[in-house]
């Protein structure tokens, strides 16, 4: 493992460094088929290195935190998670995770990933609530939120611009109390 900053079964986190960004990211974002759930994409725009890079750069401590994901088993980057919009005076922020790598996609890897950043939020940063929003016909990753113990609060019509459309989202949430009922002895 390459500098991990949480640790699961089967997959790492490690900080998100500028040689991803060329190592698959962007050829993630700009793939249609790999891409086409994020709900961070907005119009049928092709993203640039420099856009990547600029990205990166506003994702840092102390409002956001970048991570790659990796295999245990051989280091292999197969996809970001993001933590955003860190609020430490009401203890709560976003994250958003994305398996770029298809091949590795349906493997339960993203509910994996998704109780690493919990833990990371929770027992690192020590906040109160996470939270996300998924695409309403997005099932993998409803599956995936539901599966790493998530509560759906409900839906937000015509919440997001989406590639000409105004698209429904599902919010979901996990408070640390929820979390220490799940994972008692993390």
């Amino acid at each position: 493992m390459i500098n991990p900053e949480e640790i699961g079964e089967l997959v790492y986190l490690r900080s998100l460094e500028v040689e991803d960004i060329d190592e698959g990211w962007l050829g993630w974002v700009n793939n249609p088929d790999t891409s086409s759930e994020l709900t961070s994409i907005g119009e049928n725009k092709k993203l640039t290195k420099k856009d990547l890079e600029s990205y990166l750069e506003n994702s840092q401590m102390p409002k956001a935190k970048m991570f790659a994901i990796c295999l245990k088993a051989d280091d292999t980057y197969i996809g970001n998670a993001r933590i955003s919009s860190i609020d430490y005076n009401h203890s709560k922020c976003s994250y958003g995770r994305f398996i770029g790598n298809v091949g590795y996609r349906g493997k339960g890897l993203g509910s994996e990933v998704l109780k690493l950043i919990q833990y990371h939020c929770f027992l690192r940063l020590n906040l109160n609530r996470v939270s996300t929003v998924v695409f309403t016909d997005n099932i993998p990753s409803i599956k995936s939120n539901e599966k790493a113990g998530m509560v759906e609060e409900g839906v937000l019509r015509q919440s997001i611009y989406h590639k000409g459309e105004f698209r429904d989202v599902i919010s979901f949430a996990m408070t640390r109390k929820d979390f220490d009922h799940i994972y008692p002895n993390p």
